[in-house]
């Protein structure tokens, strides 16, 4: 695995479980505009991603690597 995708997962690794924010996998430094695309990606490839919606009332989803990470 290289480029965004990589920097998209160990945006996740790094978060030892905890949950990462979309905009922040989203940004320049990470996964750019496409961020939220390689976490299709990554489950794709077979890892599992848990997705939870943040605040009801907007659409802001927070992610983190599940169990087999």
């Amino acid at each position: 695995m290289k480029g965004r995708k990589r920097e998209v997962y160990q945006a996740l690794v790094n978060a030892k479980g905890g949950w990462v924010g979309g905009p922040a996998l989203a940004n320049v430094a990470c996964g750019g505009s496409e961020g939220l695309r390689r976490l299709r990606e990554l489950r794709e490839m077979g890892y599992e991603i848990e997705k939870k919606k943040v605040d009801p009332k907007h659409n802001y989803y927070s992610y983190r690597l599940g169990s087999h990470g």
